[in-house]
């Protein structure tokens, strides 16, 4: 991020437009496990910035907007990088969000906010600011 030269400039304000897959069910001793879910924008989103997340389990995060990569990264839980990317969202667009896991551990591991459980969500910031906003399952 850079600050305006002239403080007495216009300001566009940001908002946020995420992805959150709370349905997640990985079974014991399952390596490369995928959890995908799909959503469509109900917005035109200027994106300027990306977000990942998953816990200790994750490692890997896909994005598709429309069949076509937009983000695909391996996932480090210890390294969670706001990353820059310019591109659009336009309302109607189909989005699909995939997060892969290495399940090592003797139990089924499920959604939580604990980093024994694990997450599958993805953030867009982008302009101009029409509120926060969506998609969950």
């Amino acid at each position: 991020m850079q600050t305006a030269a002239d403080p007495t400039a216009p300001v566009t304000p940001a908002g946020i437009w995420g992805m959150n897959d709370m349905q997640i069910n990985i079974p014991a001793q399952t390596p490369s496990y995928q959890e995908t879910m799909n959503c469509t924008a109900g917005i035109d989103l200027d994106v300027f910035a990306v977000l990942g997340h998953e816990h200790k389990l994750g490692t890997h995060i896909n994005v598709q907007k429309n069949a076509a990569n937009v983000y695909d990264a391996p996932w480090n839980f210890d390294m969670q990088p706001t990353t820059e990317m310019v591109t659009t969202v336009k309302k109607g667009d189909a989005l699909k969000l995939t997060c892969t896991y290495d399940n090592t551990t003797s139990a089924a591991v499920t959604w939580g906010e604990s980093t024994y459980n694990e997450m599958c969500a993805f953030v867009f910031y982008y302009t101009p600011y029409a509120g926060l906003d969506g998609c969950q399952q």
